[in-house]
């Protein structure tokens, strides 16, 4: 589906370890928020989605010491096994110096494959 190399996120390379919202029983609700949180400021250069599923898009929150915000939202439903890359269609996030949180809110399920940072 949204992972092929001819569509618009594709997930052609191995992405090692991901992490996953993932509901454990019908119970529970879908979706859910991802926080990292960097003892020292951080130079963000790229963030990378995995399998954004449903109408909603996923959030990105990205917080500078100073308590500056940017807020970047993916496209909604990027399709199964799709990889959308933040940073190459919102440019503002790559070389955002000064990052101390990024939180990550699903609507519905999806994964975090990478955040590069230094």
């Amino acid at each position: 589906e949204g992972g092929r190399a001819e569509g618009p996120y594709p997930n052609c390379e191995a992405q090692e370890n991901v992490l996953v919202l993932h509901k454990v029983d019908k119970t529970q609700k879908e979706g859910g928020c991802i926080n990292i949180d960097f003892i020292v400021p951080v130079q963000l250069d790229g963030i990378g989605l995995l399998d954004v599923l449903g109408d909603e898009p996923a959030k990105i929150t990205i917080m500078d010491g100073d308590g500056g915000l940017l807020v970047a939202t993916s496209p909604p439903n990027t399709g199964r096994n799709s990889l959308w890359k933040a940073h190459v269609t919102n440019p503002e996030i790559k070389e955002r110096r000064g990052v101390v949180l990024v939180t990550i809110c699903f609507a519905s399920s999806g994964a975090l494959s990478f955040v590069d940072y230094y």
